[in-house]
């Protein structure tokens, strides 16, 4: 994952102009999105609570994705073929 040699803060991955983001505006400030080769790696920067939680699996499963539950790594993979 990339941080900002400024302040820090992870870098969030954007797709492409040309196509539409992963996530709406309003949850890409609580997540993490990095290139892992075959996946997408989303990764929340804080406690999502349940309703922010269940937003962004819905949308990882529309995109084909699932969560993996690591602990403290847990986190959502998007392959990249669907």
């Amino acid at each position: 994952m990339s941080v900002c040699p400024h302040c820090g803060k992870p870098i969030i991955l954007a797709k492409p102009e040309s196509t539409p983001p992963l996530f709406p505006d309003h949850l890409t400030e609580h997540l993490t999105v990095s290139d892992e080769g075959k996946y997408f790696v989303v990764k929340a920067t804080h406690f999502l609570g349940k309703d922010m939680f269940g937003e962004v699996a819905g949308l990882v499963k529309k995109l084909g994705g699932e969560y993996v539950s690591m602990g403290k790594q847990s986190h959502f993979r998007i392959p990249k073929q669907r």
